[in-house]
């Protein structure tokens, strides 16, 4: 149950409150995690006032917003398709209207497109107050230990590195059991993420060329294996998506 709910109009106030021991108190963004909580009582710091929806271009890099919506991003004129893609997999438009991206990195699993793709891409990801970097890998990783009173500023890729993505499901409806992305830049660095039934995107790789990207995603998959799909057609499929995309 909500206990309390706020809306400040500046960073320092929206940490203070996030800083709280008690009582436990939770971002709002797009308001898609806290419908889903149930059992317990928290309190609310409504995002909405902070100026974290905007979307800027520095190329080659794109800053994108905590607070930019889904349908934002996917309406964007600088967002590669690749992205968009991703996102339209993801989510249908009455949740690309309301969910947010921060939202969507703090919550998503194997199983999104999106976050796979931004794995790929080396995706940073700035934090309040102190404007920390981290990189989307070391978050997933780490997620459950994030400290209180700390709050994604934005989400920063680079628009030189070119992406591909395919997915493997039981049906276009079903979340896919298999993802890959293939993420290269001009100076032939490659980037190889999978994703599927896991709790996170796994990076397979990350070289200064595609050499030896097969044999680093089906080294992968390893960790991708579930009762849905055997690991050989886990690995042949990721064979040939894997051949597909670094020919496109």
């Amino acid at each position: 149950m909500i206990l309390e709910y706020h809306r400040p109009n500046d960073i320092d106030e929206a940490i203070q409150l996030l800083s709280r021991d008690f009582p436990i108190t939770v971002p709002l963004a797009g308001g898609n995690l806290i419908s889903r909580k149930s059992g317990e009582n928290f309190a609310v710091v409504d995002l909405q006032n902070l100026g974290l929806n905007k979307i800027k271009v520095d190329d080659p890099v794109v800053d994108i917003g905590a607070m930019v919506t889904l349908e934002e991003l996917y309406m964007h004129q600088a967002i590669p398709e690749a992205v968009k893609k991703a996102v339209y997999i993801d989510a249908t438009l009455n949740t690309r209207n309301t969910a947010t991206l921060g939202g969507a990195i703090v919550a998503g699993t194997g199983e999104s497109v999106l976050l796979t793709m931004l794995l790929a891409m080396d995706a940073r990801i700035e934090w309040l107050p102190d404007d920390i970097q981290q990189s989307l890998g070391e978050l997933r990783s780490l997620r459950n230990k994030i400290k209180p009173g700390k709050l994604i500023k934005n989400i920063q890729f680079s628009l030189h590195a070119q992406a591909g993505v395919a997915t493997v499901g039981r049906s276009p409806l079903d979340p896919p059991f298999l993802i890959v992305v293939v993420c290269r830049w001009p100076s032939g660095r490659t980037r190889l993420a999978l994703g599927g039934k896991v709790s996170n995107p796994v990076l397979a790789m990350d070289g200064a060329t595609q050499d030896g990207i097969i044999d680093a995603g089906i080294n992968a998959c390893s960790h991708l294996s579930n009762q849905w799909i055997s690991e050989t057609y886990l690995k042949n499929s990721t064979t040939k998506l894997i051949q597909r995309l670094t020919e496109a």
